[in-house]
């Protein structure tokens, strides 16, 4: 397939927030620099292991395995590059991909043996089409890059972490419907995902195709009404099945399947945001939520009070507002079009009741903003002088202080 018509498979959303991520942290130039370093000890013996241990399917030792593999590569223009596939028994109900680097060792795929041996041919082919559909749209590039900053996810600024639990799960939604282009049989990609999920065998999957699709959505109802927010990779499976369902049913699929022109989708998109609405980053932690939205309505305030920036030009800096305060694009649209004001009241006296050191962080977190690019504009110095004085109930000197400080902080970068 062209490249541009695997690229419109993406999820939008997971495109945007992704671009996102990468104008605020720069993570191409990170990324260069991380493959150019010499793989770490673990990494020498991860890759050693795999050798020593797994069987790898080439040159005729697994062959119907192999033919499946080199027919997906060949349907989604990947016949050229270098990928090793590994049957291991370390994770015998799983498939992973593991981003490889061209000066030290190939991309890798490790698919379990129990797949391998329960799944049929279209089962394989949507296992296998998921995984290269991570490295078709680059979903290790975050990690990569970040491996540069931080030892460990857990080590991210709340901010970015938020931004990144949400944007592994619409890649997992992205990469499903690769391995749907590379299966061609829905229900045979439907069941590949419940027998990883659930270890369970397909004779023992009773249900129809409609039934299990109508059994994921009545999971959904329930799953909403819990109104959590949780931290794991993958998105739910009743989500991701119902996801793959309008996928099938798209025009943009249709027209990949008979081979015509493919153009963007944006019904498939609108159906897409009222499942996606269950994987929004908003913080489970009642506090963390409206530390949240104060934060996001002080910093909309800060860039309305210059009165020539058009409303126009206020949405456009949503991006901006992220990279200091992880909220949702939904949110923040709302907070712009209904007035901040009002929900930074709602926040405020919110935390003052419950945990009144969070109106410092909130403080500081807007003085940070103001001096973002190294230039205090006097309008917003004003603005944040006021929401310090009239909304956090904050004395002047403090607040001063808090601007110096983050004045401070940029020095030292």
């Amino acid at each position: 397939m062209d490249p541009k018509e695997l690229e419109l498979l993406r999820v939008p959303e997971e495109r945007e927030l992704s671009q996102s991520l990468s104008a605020i942290l720069n993570i191409p130039l990170l990324r260069e620099i991380a493959r150019k370093i010499p793989p770490k000890q673990w990494e020498k013996e991860f890759y050693y292991d795999l050798k020593a241990h797994s069987i790898q399917a080439t040159n005729g030792l697994i062959q119907p395995l192999e033919e499946i593999f080199t027919e997906v590569r060949a349907k989604l223009g990947l016949s050229d590059r270098q990928i090793d596939l590994y049957v291991s028994s370390d994770h015998p109900l799983n498939c992973r991909y593991y981003g490889g680097n061209s000066d030290f060792f190939p991309d890798i795929f490790c698919i379990g043996s129990e797949l391998v041996e329960r799944l049929n041919k279209a089962g394989l082919a949507f296992v296998i089409g998921h995984e290269l559909g991570h490295l078709i749209f680059e979903h290790v590039e975050f990690q990569e890059a970040m491996s540069l900053l931080y030892s460990s996810r857990d080590k991210l600024p709340l901010s970015i972490k938020n931004q990144h639990n949400l944007l592994r799960k619409l890649e997992e939604i992205s990469a499903d419907r690769v391995g749907l282009l590379a299966s061609g049989d829905l229900e045979a990609s439907i069941k590949a995902m419940i027998m990883i999920s659930s270890g369970l065998n397909d004779n023992l999957l009773t249900l129809t195709l409609d039934q299990v699709i109508n059994y994921s959505h009545m999971i959904l109802e329930d799953l909403k009404k819990m109104k959590i927010y949780p931290e794991t990779s993958h998105p739910a499976m009743p989500l991701r099945i119902a996801a793959l369902k309008v996928f099938a049913d798209s025009d943009l699929y249709r027209s990949i399947q008979v081979g015509k022109p493919v153009n963007e989708d944006p019904d498939l998109e609108s159906q897409m945001a009222g499942l996606t609405s269950l994987i929004k980053a908003y913080p489970a932690n009642t506090q963390e939520y409206w530390t949240m939205m104060a934060k996001a309505s002080a910093i909309c305030m800060i860039i309305s009070a210059d009165n020539n920036i058009t409303q126009e030009e206020r949405i456009g800096l949503l991006d901006i507002i992220s990279g200091f305060c992880w909220c949702p694009d939904s949110v923040l649209k709302n907070i712009l079009q209904k007035g901040p004001q009002t929900f930074l009241e709602v926040a405020v006296n919110y935390l003052r009741m419950n945990n009144p050191s969070k109106i410092e962080e909130i403080v500081g977190e807007s003085a940070r903003f103001i001096v973002r690019d190294r230039r205090i504009d006097t309008p917003e110095y004003e603005k944040y002088m006021e929401l310090a004085r009239n909304y956090l109930g904050m004395e002047e000197d403090k607040a001063l202080l808090a601007l110096v400080a983050a004045v401070n902080v940029l020095n030292k970068i």
